[in-house]
């Protein structure tokens, strides 16, 4: 049965709380990687940001090229927790040799690449928020 758009970012989301759940030192930094947070969770931790997802048919298939977005929260006063956690985030996810890429059941293998990320400091909750951006090709196998 041919994937759909959705369940591309559906499963890439599956694999990504995988191996980021699953990595010791990158747990042993944050709180947890959520889809939303509590209110009143403790920092650091990761959510999910609003993927963005562009498809092109080829011969029957469906590749995608999406924007594949994380945000990271502390309150540690500063900048450095969240380049930190980035850090972790990108050594788990970027496709590069010695980092095997993410493997997902109606694509295959699929290409991760660390875009961009910023630092947001909203002062009135005393929190650094980093949007983190990673670009990711699959073909739909």
């Amino acid at each position: 049965m041919p994937a759909t758009r959705p369940m591309y970012l559906l499963e890439l989301q599956i694999a990504v709380q995988a191996k980021l759940t699953g990595d010791s030192t990158l747990m042993g930094m944050i709180t947890g990687v959520f889809d939303i947070a509590t209110e009143g969770q403790a920092t650091p931790y990761i959510t999910y940001g609003q993927h963005v997802d562009s498809a092109w048919p080829t011969f029957g298939k469906v590749n995608s090229d999406a924007m594949f977005l994380l945000d990271i929260f502390s309150q540690a006063g500063s900048d450095d927790e969240c380049y930190q956690v980035l850090a972790e985030v990108v050594r788990l996810l970027q496709t590069r040799p010695g980092n095997a890429p993410l493997t997902l059941p109606d694509y295959g293998q699929i290409s991760m690449m660390y875009e961009w990320s910023t630092i947001l400091h909203e002062t009135e909750y005393n929190i650094r928020h980093m949007p983190v951006r990673f670009r990711t090709k699959a073909v739909e196998l």
